[in-house]
């Protein structure tokens, strides 16, 4: 019976061992370089200016494919991704109520610390040769990463006016299948 216990525990070392390898072998290679590239505010289709979900911050990557030995990049996958920033409305409006009406003193800028992780488990396919970029980008609504100053309405037309994404911090991490 002892002997049995040390084999079942040989064998689970063994395969700690094979998925610590094998973990490693998934991760992005070195030849893999990401970029971030920038940011857009999108509007949300059939949703309202009244709604949390009405405006989007999507993120830009660029990730290339700089293999010289001729590694093809087939699918991208388990993308884990982690943000955090300064996200900035540069003019929103500000003032005094009378009688339950704004009275307009000016612009103001409106800024709040975000952050986001997300992972996605579907994987992008195709095929990404030598030198060929891939261009991913990361949507997420407004909702789920600032609270509305007043209301959802005043918040997301003061956005339209113009806004600010400064990243602080940026990982983006996947695994790549590839051949030669």
């Amino acid at each position: 019976m002892r002997v049995k216990s040390r084999s079942g525990l040989l064998f689970c070392a063994a395969f700690l061992l094979f998925l610590l390898s094998a973990s490693a072998a998934l991760a992005k290679p070195d030849w893999v370089t990401v970029k971030y590239t920038g940011c857009k505010l999108l509007t949300v289709k059939n949703t309202k200016v009244t709604d949390g979900n009405h405006k989007k911050l999507v993120l830009y990557f660029d990730v290339i494919n700089n293999s010289k030995d001729g590694d093809i990049i087939t699918a991208i996958y388990d993308r884990t991704i982690k943000y955090q920033g300064v996200f900035t409305i540069t003019q929103m409006e500000w003032g005094t109520v009378y009688q339950g009406v704004l009275e307009s003193k000016g612009w103001r800028p409106a800024s709040w610390n975000i952050s986001y992780s997300g992972k996605f488990t579907n994987p992008e396919k195709g095929e990404w040769y030598p030198g060929q970029v891939y261009k991913y980008d990361i949507s997420v609504t407004l909702n789920k990463l600032i609270k509305p100053k007043e209301n959802w309405k005043t918040t997301n037309e003061a956005s339209s006016r113009g806004f600010n994404f400064k990243p602080e911090q940026l990982y983006f991490d996947f695994g790549v299948r590839s051949h030669k």
